[in-house]
């Protein structure tokens, strides 16, 4: 075409306008592509006269560049406008003449970015690239025919086929056909039209998936008229589907069709052949999908009745991979209806996975009332035997597994449940219970058996000698406890290390009034109990209560007649074993004040203190460095940092006194304000951990310090008075050993003992309470 073959001086103008800004272009700047672009799209709506051959002003580079800036942002009027200049491409030859095929183009673009509107965007790129024997191919070996199938362009795909194109090309990457490609995106007339051309519905592309694959796959996607004309269209040729084609990873179509509920799918499947026990991978049938997702009754209903009719033998019993059965799965979903489905086809209710859980021990694990309930009655009415005390691989009966679910356990009871079955540790449901650190009220329980005519042993022992009423004293379960005692739990049956019910009570952690109420029931009952009994090391519940510091416990004791006579104050070591397991930072403290507050209940009932317990003590203060250092003083100024006064404050001792009160108090004030008792309970309740980390280790020592003082007073006023051979009074030996810490009053007690064992002297073997003006112990 010549610039003379424009009707109008306005067409020509147009024209050469187009000519010139093109010249000034220099199309490897991208800036000046993009300017001239805009330019151009700005012309085509106003072109007047007869359109430009685009060949004698671009190259073709130049115009696939353009092209693929209109599929790729717009406007789609330029590519109409390529269209109305009669442009068309041409393929390259090599140099024997040879069509040059692989090639990037703007039909693979609008293809693989799937660009707005892409779909009408190709079928009009397709004016352009209209040589239907030539099939670009790009890269990854996506060609145009992929594209005419992919975007439903039917016309196209059959002028392909016309031209001897073969149907079952495939994508170099991705292995899809066109047959795919055309199924993922439904395009119903070309999956037919690719069929009856030789299309091969049983290639499979990277990863093993089939053409059936994709209609199961793509439920979400896929109707279910496009299933039934995809099979319509099969029978039509008499093509042979293999239906139980199996991906990678062992899935067949029916696996995917049943696990996305697609039930014509899975219907025309199984009808067409598909093996409904065949299994993935990880050994999932069809029916495990089915059971996993609960809810589809309906389905796995119609799932059997076609597997009837096709006269398939369902393995409903199955276990996939990690041993489970479809039953299994649907108790797990908590899926009523599948599970009442699965029992009617033939489900057996006692195949055990690999932890030997069998139904029962899934439904009472989690609790589903109402769903064990309604397994019964189906068992019942289909005379299925239930094994109700059937033990898993730790020997646990459902029974067990549904402690603490008061529902559960009453329709396993009324179905022939053991009350008395004993796991391999040899707990029973009464153990379980016991562990258990809720509060439990067992009368329900024991009304069921009584009802039931069930004797239930409430003394049964584990492995380890341990009954439940041993188990709830360590829990501290009072209910629980109240009914074991109520219904003849014997109180003074021995565990494996000898101990009875006052010991397990007395290694508890907690400080509470357990003891107190221990005993009133028992008093309510007439029961007699061993308070002086002795585990197999020959400790009694008192020596083990003060050993622990469960002051509340020895008071309890105490109070109870605890024979003093032969009480053996604990010795350093038993007091650590308990401590060096829990220590914390201010367990120190509840360490040093709880044995002399025990120390101090003892002697107030006449216990005499020996020079070994005394030794006891003061090893404790050793060991955890509880004596104040002399650079604490120096520190001392540090006590009133603003980030520890605001905080000491804060620490209520006792009504009225703060612990920053407590620091500025002389010890002589402190004597007459604070007990053993009140140091202990303030660092029970954790008020001490406000104190900011960098003050702890020295208010420790400090607290340690002032706490004990009278106890070390007491110590050195002896050993002080023998060592300067009773030449002061008394009082002037007070004045004397008032000044010192701690650490030197210990220093003078020690000196005296090795002075008298040095002179053979003969030395009491009890400690003298001592006499100091502000100071009663």
């Amino acid at each position: 075409m010549t610039d003379k073959s424009f009707d109008s001086k306005t067409g020509q103008e147009y024209l050469e306008h187009l000519k010139s800004i093109r010249v000034e272009v220099n199309w490897e700047i991208e800036e000046e592509r993009e300017n001239f672009y805009r330019q151009f799209c700005s012309l085509i709506g106003d072109w007047k006269g007869r359109h430009p051959d685009l060949r004698e002003i671009f190259r073709r580079e130049e115009i696939e560049w353009m092209l693929t800036k209109s599929v790729k942002t717009g406007p789609n009027e330029f590519i109409c406008f390529v269209i109305r200049t009669g442009y068309k491409d041409e393929p390259d030859l090599d140099e024997d003449g040879k069509l040059l095929l692989l090639r990037n183009t703007p039909v693979h673009y609008a293809a693989e970015h799937k660009v707005p509107d892409w779909i009408s965007k190709v079928c009009e790129l397709f004016k352009i690239y209209d040589k239907f024997n030539v099939n670009y191919t790009n890269e990854s070996g996506f060609t145009h025919f992929h594209v005419a199938c992919m975007s439903g362009c039917d016309e196209i795909v059959e002028k392909f086929l016309e031209l001897g194109q073969d149907p079952n090309i495939s994508m170099k990457e991705t292995g899809d056909t066109s047959l795919h490609l055309a199924l993922e995106n439904r395009h119903t007339k070309t999956i037919e039209l690719l069929l009856r051309n030789g299309a091969n519905p049983n290639l499979a592309k990277k990863g093993g998936s089939t053409c059936l694959h994709y209609i199961a796959l793509l439920s979400e996607v896929v109707d279910d008229d496009l299933v039934e004309k995809f099979f319509q269209i099969i029978d039509d040729i008499q093509l042979t589907l293999e239906v139980n084609a199996q991906d990678d990873d062992g899935i067949t179509p029916l696996v995917f069709a049943a696990s996305y509920g697609k039930k014509k799918a899975t219907e025309w499947l199984l009808r067409k052949g598909a093996d409904p026990n065949l299994t993935d991978a990880w050994k999932n049938t069809s029916l495990h999908f089915i059971a996993v997702t609960g809810s589809d009754y309906d389905f796995l209903k119609k799932f059997f009745e076609i597997c009837s009719e096709i006269q398939r033998t369902v393995k409903v019993d199955a276990l996939e991979f990690t041993g489970q059965t479809p039953l299994h799965l649907a108790i797990k979903v908590r899926g009523t209806y599948m599970v009442e489905c699965l029992l009617r086809n033939g489900a057996d209710p006692n195949i055990a996975n690999p932890e030997g859980l069998i139904s029962l021990h899934l439904l009472a694990m989690y609790g589903i009332d109402v769903l064990m309930e309604k397994f019964f009655e189906i068992c019942n009415d289909m005379q299925l035997k239930v094994l109700v005390n059937a033990q898993e691989n730790k020997g646990r009966a459902p029974l067990h597994m549904g402690t603490g679910k008061t529902n559960t356990v009453k329709c396993l009871l009324r179905n022939g449940a053991d009350p008395n079955s004993a796991d391999l540790e040899g707990l029973t449901y009464l153990h379980y219970m016991a562990l258990r650190k809720i509060d439990d009220d067992l009368e329900w329980f024991f009304e069921i058996c009584d009802n039931m005519q069930l004797k239930v042993q409430v003394d049964a022992r584990t492995n380890l000698g341990n009954t439940p009423l041993h188990m709830a004293l360590t829990t501290g379960n009072t209910k629980m406890i109240e009914a074991l005692l109520r219904r003849g739990a014997d109180i003074n049956l021995t565990d494996k290390d000898g101990s009875i019910s006052l010991h397990i009570i007395c290694i508890r952690e907690y400080n509470d009034d357990l003891m107190k109420t221990f005993f009133k029931i028992t008093d309510d009952l007439q029961q007699t109990v061993q308070v002086d009994a002795r585990d197999k090391w020959g400790r009694t519940p008192l020596q083990t209560a003060v050993a622990n510091l469960l002051l509340n416990a020895v008071d309890v004791l105490l109070d109870r007649g605890a024979d003093l006579s032969s009480f053996i104050f604990p010795s350093e070591r038993y007091f650590c074993e308990r401590f060096d397991v829990i220590n914390r930072d201010w367990d120190k403290l509840r360490l040093a004040s709880g044995a002399l507050a025990a120390l101090e209940r003892l002697e107030d009932r006449e216990y005499d203190l020996s020079r070994s317990d005394v030794l006891t003590i003061i090893k404790l203060f050793v060991k955890y460095g509880l004596f104040e250092k002399s650079s604490d003083l120096s520190e001392k100024c540090r006590y009133d940092e603003e980030e520890f006064t605001s905080k000491a404050k804060e620490i209520i001792m006792i009504p009225s006194l703060s612990l920053y009160d407590l620091i500025q108090l002389r010890p002589e004030e402190e004597d007459k304000l604070l007990t053993y008792t009140n140091y202990f309970e303030v660092e029970r309740s954790n008020n001490l951990d406000k104190i900011p980390e960098q003050y702890r280790d020295m208010c420790l020592r400090h607290l340690c310090e002032k706490m004990s003082r009278r106890y070390f007073k007491r110590l050195a006023l002896d050993a002080f008075q023998e060592l300067i051979h009773y030449r002061l009074p008394i009082l002037c030996c007070h004045m004397v050993i008032e000044n010192l810490k701690n650490e030197d009053l210990f220093k003078i007690y020690e000196a005296g003992e090795i002075v008298a064992k040095r002179n053979g002297a003969k030395t009491s073997d009890t400690v003298s309470k001592g006499i100091f003006p502000s100071f009663t112990l």
